[in-house]
């Protein structure tokens, strides 16, 4: 299933903002591949530094990113949340946000490249 064919019954503001997440981790982690695992319905990057699970029926994208919230430069208009383990989570629903999301991104690819230890 690709990724034209889960944003059929998306809102097109969210298509849009899934859109430009995909692109920009492609441009802000080097060498990255986003894959589908229809089991969890989640897009991964193969260096485990983001994923994203598109949400239509609530018109948002979830986005887990690698480091614990108060690592982050907190980001007022898209506030970070403990997910699991190493991970953090926000919800993504206008493309107002796709600023504060890349920075999320860029600081998580950061962490992912220093290591474990300086997390």
């Amino acid at each position: 299933m690709g990724l034209d064919d889960q944003l059929g019954g998306v809102h097109p503001d969210l298509a849009l903002v899934i859109k430009a997440l995909f692109t920009s981790v492609c441009h802000l982690v080097p060498g990255t591949q986003l894959i589908y695992h229809p089991r969890s319905r989640q897009h991964v990057s193969s260096p485990n530094v983001v994923a994203f699970r598109i949400v239509p029926r609530k018109g948002l994208v979830r986005m887990r990113v690698y480091g614990h919230p108060y690592k982050f430069e907190n980001q007022p208009d898209l506030p970070l949340k403990p997910y699991r383990y190493s991970y953090s989570e926000c919800a993504l629903s206008s493309p107002a946000q796709l600023s504060a999301a890349a920075r999320y991104i860029k600081q998580a690819a950061d962490f992912k490249r220093r290591g474990r230890r300086r997390l």
